[in-house]
């Protein structure tokens, strides 16, 4: 038979020699199994509704944003620093609004910056 006061007497010595060096206890690894349930059912959504109902909606421009595309409309040649002056728009202002108006879809710039114009492409922000 075993001594079982022994054998805990000589696990306590191996744990106290372990920690003199440095070594810490390894501790057990454990095992788990998690399971994912998913439900695509929504009580108030159908399958066929969009999921971002704000993606096709049409964007709103504010009134500056209608008077540079207005601007562009009347001269496709129109440079940064000429609107600049014209609407009293700082030069990152300008930058800014035009990057979003490009993005947007509604501005595109054909042609290099030194020989290129500009097309206003949607016509409907100025109803």
């Amino acid at each position: 038979m075993k001594n079982t006061k022994g054998s805990s007497i000589e696990y306590r010595s191996n744990i106290a020699k372990r920690k003199k060096h440095g070594l810490q206890e390894q501790p057990e690894l454990m095992q788990v199994k998690l399971t994912l349930h998913i439900q695509n059912n929504v009580a108030s959504a159908s399958s066929n509704d969009p999921i971002n109902d704000s993606i096709n909606d049409p964007i709103n421009l504010t009134e500056r944003q209608k008077l540079i595309l207005q601007m562009f409309s009347d001269d496709k040649n129109l440079s940064r620093e000429r609107l600049c002056e014209k609407t009293g728009l700082s030069d990152a202002t300008a930058k800014r609004e035009i990057a979003f108006l490009k993005k947007a879809g509604y501005l595109e710039r054909v042609g290099s910056l030194k020989t290129g114009h500009w097309i206003v492409v949607s016509n409907h922000f100025l109803l």
